[in-house]
């Protein structure tokens, strides 16, 4: 090496906090990142059960009600549809609404 090498890496080691760094490494334990890393795994595994079990529940519901609602068609009731003209006059409502917002 240089002289110019070794004074630029010597400038770039002043820097650096190795006194700093070789503190925080030396009170790092195995025991203490072994119980880090199960405790992350852990976190992750119920976070995916989690999403899962939401999911699962979310298609059970929406099965059920799709179930539900083949039954009460199949057995001649009535669906919950809306009426026709009650959905005509809260859109003519609504639309008046805007137009006297100034929309």
């Amino acid at each position: 090496m240089t002289a110019d090498t070794t004074t630029a890496l010597d400038r770039l080691l002043d820097r650096v906090p190795v006194d700093e760094i070789t503190a925080t490494a030396n009170r790092i334990t195995p025991g203490r990142s072994a119980a880090a890393i199960i405790g992350g795994l852990l976190f992750a595994v119920g976070w995916l059960i989690a999403k899962a079990a939401g999911g699962i529940w979310f298609v059970a519901k929406w099965s059920f009600a799709a179930a539900l609602i083949g039954w009460k068609s199949a057995r001649g009731e009535p669906l919950l549809q809306p009426d026709i003209g009650r959905v005509l006059a809260e859109n003519a409502a609504l639309r008046e609404e805007v137009r006297r917002l100034g929309g």
